[in-house]
Parts: C-alpha cells; structure tokens; sequence
C-alpha cells in the first residue's frame, strides 16, 4: 500500500496488542553496550516482577516465553545490544541470535524508537512519567557507578513500572 514513513511510524507502539506485553529494563555499569557489564535485569509480564542477575538468565527466561511482546524504552540501541553482547561473551551464540531476532522483530516494542520515528526527536522516560504526573528516583548514570545492588534493582524495578504505565497509556490514548 501507499503508506507514508509517519503513517507506519505511529503505530510501531501498537504492535501485536492480543499478545501479552512484558516489560523489561536492564542495569549495567556503563554506557557502551558491548563493554559494560550487566549489573540485573527486571521483567514485568504478569504482576511480580523477575530480577535477573545474569544476561543468559533474562534471555533463556525470554526464549522460554515466546507469546510476550517485549516493550522496552531504548531497547534497539542499548537493551538488547547488551544482552546480545553478554550472550557472546558467554558462548551462547543460540541466545545472542535469539536477542537479535526479537530485537528486530515483530514481538518488541521500543518506545523510545518508536517515538522518535513518529515525532522526529528523542525524550526521555523521566520526561513521559512527568506528563502522567510522576517521577523517577534516579537516572542510569546514577545506577551506573552504584555499588548498592539492593537499590539498582530497586531503580530498575521502577523503571519496568513507569514504563508499563507510559506504554498502557498510549494504549489507551492511542498516541505515543
């Protein structure tokens, strides 16, 4: 069909909505994907949260569950590179594949991504949390130089639930 590149581009958020959502986040000890090191993940599907303290963990857990759309927030350029990243570094070649696929698939949602592409520039979680009237605790950089595991996985939980929220909102706005 005809479709201009925003018409496409508004509903890349919307992807697969009869499939279950999980959100995930992850917290590492730098900026740069394949050199940082994976400090925990954090996965919303249902209610409870699962933390991961190991890349191979979080993706054999996401192998295993196939029928989720994963909804991430700068997932293409950071999320799934590091995971990607930790897998190989591990030797699971199997489970860097499997990232790259999801990555890129019809079964992930970046909103970030899919905001940009839609509006033509980048916004941070913080700034959609503070349109739905909330705010984060902290930032990455902050989580980053953190020795306190307890409170990174705390941050990170926070992240996963801000998200869900910003997410369940363009759902039910039907605008990101």
């Amino acid at each position: 069909p005809n479709t201009s590149t925003s018409q496409r581009s508004k509903f890349l958020w919307y992807i697969n909505a009869a499939m279950p959502y999980a959100y995930f986040d992850l917290e590492t000890t730098g900026v740069e994907a394949d050199k940082c090191d994976f400090t925990c993940g954090v996965l919303l599907a249902k209610t409870e949260p699962r933390i991961f303290y190991t890349a191979v963990d979080m993706v054999t857990y996401m192998k295993a569950h196939p029928d989720f759309v994963y909804v991430t927030f700068n997932g293409l350029s950071f999320d799934f590179r590091v995971l990607a990243a930790q897998c190989a570094k591990n030797k699971r070649p199997d489970l860097a594949a499997f990232v790259a696929e999801t990555a890129v698939g019809n079964c992930h949602v970046d909103l970030m991504f899919a905001f940009t592409a839609q509006h033509g520039y980048f916004s941070s979680l913080d700034s959609f949390a503070m349109q739905l009237g909330f705010k984060k605790s902290w930032n990455g950089a902050e989580a980053a130089v953190s020795k306190d595991v307890a409170a990174i996985v705390a941050y990170c939980t926070e992240d996963v639930n801000v998200m869900k929220k910003v997410h369940k909102a363009a759902l039910e706005k039907r605008y990101l």
